[in-house]
Order: C-alpha cells, then sequence, then structure tokens
C-alpha cells in the first residue's frame, strides 16, 4: 500500500472514510519482525489522526506541521466528514514551488525539527521568516546565504557557522564561492545536534 500510494504515512478507517481512526507510518511497517506479522494487529501501528479544519491557510499549516511535530494531516470540513489529506510537502510546494528552479521541495527545503530547518541559500529571506517565524532581518541582504556571507566577511566554507540573535546559520554546501545550501537552528546547540542525530560528544 505504501508503494501503490508513495507516501509515508497512509489514512486508516473503519467502514467509511469519515471514520478515519488515524494513520500507519512506513517507518513502523519497516521496522517490523516479517516472521512475526501474523500476531501483528492493524490497531497495533495506528498513530492517532491529525486533523485541521478546511480554513486553515497553508502559512498557518506550515506552523501547525511545525508545533505538532506531524508530516500529514486529515483535513475535516464543517459536518466533520474528511474533505481530504494535506502533507508537509504539499505545503512546500505551494509555498517555494516557483523559487526552487525545477528541484524537488524536499531538496530545496526540509523541516527537520521544531527548531531546526535546512534550505537553499538562494532563499528570500522574507519567505524563510514568513515560514519558519525565525525573525532574521538584516537591512542589506536578501536572502539566507547573504546573511550568513556578511557576518563571515571572508569567502565561505562548508561547515562554516554564524550566530545572529540567537539564530545559528551553517554552510552545509558550497557552488564555488556560493553558499548554496544551509542548516538553520534557533535555539542551542545541543538542540540542533539532537534533532539532526548528531552526537554533541567528541
Amino acid at each position: 500500500e505504501f508503494k501503490r500510494l508513495r507516501h509515508p504515512r497512509v489514512p486508516v478507517y473503519r467502514a467509511d472514510r469519515d471514520n478515519l481512526i488515524g494513520f500507519i507510518h512506513v517507518e513502523d511497517v519497516l521496522r517490523l519482525d516479517p516472521t512475526g506479522l501474523d500476531a501483528i494487529e492493524i490497531d497495533d501501528l495506528v498513530h492517532p489522526p491529525v486533523v485541521v479544519p478546511l480554513t486553515k491557510n497553508v502559512d498557518e499549516m506550515f506552523e501547525f506541521f511545525q508545533k505538532h511535530r506531524a508530516h500529514a494531516a486529515a483535513v475535516l470540513n464543517e459536518f466533520g466528514g474528511v474533505a481530504g489529506f494535506i502533507t508537509m510537502d504539499d505545503v512546500l510546494r505551494m509555498v517555494f514551488g516557483e523559487l526552487v528552479g525545477g528541484r524537488t521541495t524536499e531538496t530545496a527545503f526540509r523541516s527537520i525539527g521544531r527548531d531546526v530547518v535546512e534550505a537553499p541559500g538562494d532563499m528570500k529571506l522574507t519567505d524563510f521568516n514568513r515560514m519558519t517565524g525565525f525573525g532574521i532581518h538584516d537591512a542589506r541582504m536578501t536572502t539566507v546565504a547573504g546573511v550568513a556571507f556578511r557576518h563571515l566577511d571572508r569567502l565561505p566554507q562548508v561547515g562554516d557557522e554564524v550566530v545572529i540573535d540567537g539564530v545559528t546559520i551553517t554552510v552545509l554546501e558550497m557552488d564555488a564561492h556560493r553558499i548554496s545550501r544551509v542548516r538553520v537552528t534557533r535555539g542551542s546547540e545541543r538542540a540542533a545536534n539532537n534533532a539532526v542525530g548528531v552526537d554533541p560528544t567528541p
């Protein structure tokens, strides 16, 4: 079913689609022991449903997914029925589809955790702030990479970091002398390490 739908979250319902009971995550299925599948019930794998009303707009949905650390939600109509489903990819595609020059949204902008995102360096600062609420301000630069470059005040290298008002910008990839990809973290270095799975101990 995951292969057919090409999505890591599959909705589960009883009797009809309006009786949604939750989602099954592909990572849970992949962790199962193939020799013990007969003992597994669907209910054992179902995560409680994440639901939103039809009145939510795109900006609100990005913040909702970040706050609830969710990647998919069911959209309910005014009668409580399921009108459809929305994913983080859907939100990113609607907002950044024209900004990424044909690159996939997953490659262009990726949420790692509530306070950690990865983004293309040439992403407009206004768009970045609107979607993340990180509040990076610079009177002279218009892109995330531009802010990092100005604060470095030299040719950047992969691994360089700058801290602006409690927000850390880390250079992840370079294209010649241009910063092509960054990780932006709001808060402590430990929080960032935990979000991306890095062991902070030497």
